[in-house]
């Protein structure tokens, strides 16, 4: 939906992705990849159980939260960092985690 629909645009494209996921012929293998700094990103990326998801974001150094503008502003375009999650690997991660909490 568009801005005119009201919801978040993050819940939005999952729900895209579902929709996709229903329609004949869709490809599994079709790639994801969503940018944005919301933690529910994570947890809505792993709901939509799709094998390549991958979710980019500028990258936060938390132990110094101004120093990303103040290195922001002295750095020339294009030069940003990203970080990279992918879900697949995350999911991996998680299932040799917990597994054990399964048996």
């Amino acid at each position: 939906s568009d801005s005119s629909q009201p919801g978040e645009g993050e819940h939005k494209i999952a729900n895209y992705i579902r929709q996709m996921r229903l329609q004949p012929g869709y490809n599994p293998d079709t790639r994801h990849c969503v940018h944005g700094l919301d933690a529910d990103l994570v947890m809505l990326a792993l709901a939509t159980h799709e094998p390549y998801f991958t979710i980019s974001r500028d990258h936060v150094d938390f132990k110094d939260p101004d120093r990303k503008q103040r290195k922001k502003d002295q750095e020339p375009p294009g030069t940003s960092n990203f970080d990279f999650i992918h879900i697949d690997v995350l999911r991996q991660s998680l299932e040799a985690e917990f597994g054990v909490l399964k048996s």
